[in-house]
């Protein structure tokens, strides 16, 4: 059979595609960005030629926009019953029929539709899988710096290849309405996945569980998203970490720290002994006490953004753009004056500190800028 995936280089979607080749039926894959003959451009807010398909399996969603789920697959269902497609698959979630979640409120709406639709169907609802928290830990990390957990929420998480295994059964039985719940073999609090997960993948950031309140978080407590009494087996999530592979140290965080802990050391010396500041390092004119805590201060805003980018990967380029222009003003008025210190050794010293920062920050900043960076 010819059967279309949409979704299909996702993370269901990705073990599901080679084993409907194996049982020998031509795949296309539906996908955002098509790369090999056997893709197909499919978006959400697009209407596929489904001419020439026997199944469709609709793996593809959009958890942030609810609203562009329901209206997508309705087209996809119209399209399909134009094209006469024999049997329409879709994957939804367990415990959706009165959970107030917003996208566990699109996914019943989906349902509806397609049960309304005349179409021959299946809906296999299954729990959350094992990488959801991976992707909710890295996202939150690369975005905020820290990693914000709700308190007393537990899931049931499924390993992925259980799933992939059940829906090509079902490709193969042809259209079964409404099939049984998937859910994995145990019920974890998110507090303690996160923790496991980050310390397995070597994470260094804060953890922060978070209070929440209201209908959707009473929801979620109240375990609505849970299938009590369902093991449909497979790795454990204890097993699913064993693995994961640890992130690389990510070493132009450290250098921007580094950057940012030595001006804070330096700032700190200048407002607490201003006077040996002047005698040892800055002796240019007569001591100013105030001069000199004043212009420590004046370093605080960009220590605080050094700091706080390192954690933040798209605050990088702006942080350091800021900081080249700071460091480089300050050369410049170095070079001027290289020749008033007294003693006058501090003059070059001082310019060759300076510009061994420029270059550092400059480096740091191609780094950045390149292509082949990796964070962990």
């Amino acid at each position: 059979m010819r059967v279309l995936v949409t979704g299909g280089t996702g993370d269901l979607g990705s073990r599901l595609v080679p084993r409907l080749e194996k049982a020998g039926h031509d795949v296309v894959v539906g996908t955002r960005r098509p790369s090999l003959p056997s893709h197909m451009k499919y978006t959400l807010d697009s209407t596929p030629d489904l001419r020439g398909f026997d199944v469709v399996v609709h793996l593809a969603s959009d958890p942030l926009h609810p609203q562009v789920d329901v209206e997508g697959s309705a087209a996809l269902w119209k399209a399909a019953r134009e094209a006469g497609v024999g049997h329409v698959v879709f994957m939804s979630i367990v415990g959706i029929d009165e959970h107030p979640y917003p996208y566990y409120r699109a996914k019943r709406a989906i349902e509806e539709q397609l049960e309304g639709s005349d179409l021959p169907y299946t809906i296999l609802r299954a729990t959350q899988f094992h990488g959801l928290i991976p992707t909710f830990v890295n996202e939150l990390s690369r975005r905020l710096g820290f990693v914000p957990v709700p308190k007393g929420i537990s899931i049931q998480p499924i390993d992925a290849d259980v799933v992939a295994d059940r829906l090509a059964e079902i490709v193969d039985a042809g259209p079964s309405g409404r099939v049984g719940d998937l859910a994995g073999p145990e019920v974890l609090r998110l507090e303690d996945m996160a923790r496991d997960y980050m310390r397995a993948a070597g994470v260094r950031r804060l953890r922060v569980r978070m209070p929440i309140w209201g209908p959707i978080a009473e929801a979620f407590r109240h375990g609505l998203q849970l299938a009590p009494g369902v093991d449909s087996g497979g790795e454990t999530y204890a097993d699913y970490l064993l693995r994961v592979p640890r992130g690389r140290p990510d070493g132009l965080a450290t250098a921007m720290r580094l950057i940012a802990f030595s001006l804070l050391v330096t700032m700190g010396w200048m407002i607490v002994a201003p006077d040996g500041f002047h005698r040892l390092i800055a002796g240019f004119g007569e001591l100013n006490t105030h001069y000199v805590r004043d212009a420590a201060t004046f370093m605080l805003p960009l220590v605080v953004a050094l700091w706080l980018a390192a954690s933040r990967p798209t605050w990088r380029g702006p942080v350091l753009v800021l900081a080249l222009v700071q460091n480089g003003a300050h050369l410049i008025n170095h070079i001027v004056d290289v020749g008033n210190t007294d003693p006058a050794w501090q003059g070059p010293v001082n310019l060759a500190l300076l510009a061994a920062l420029q270059v550092a920050l400059w480096v740091v900043f191609r780094r950045v800028r390149s292509p082949k960076t990796e964070v962990a």
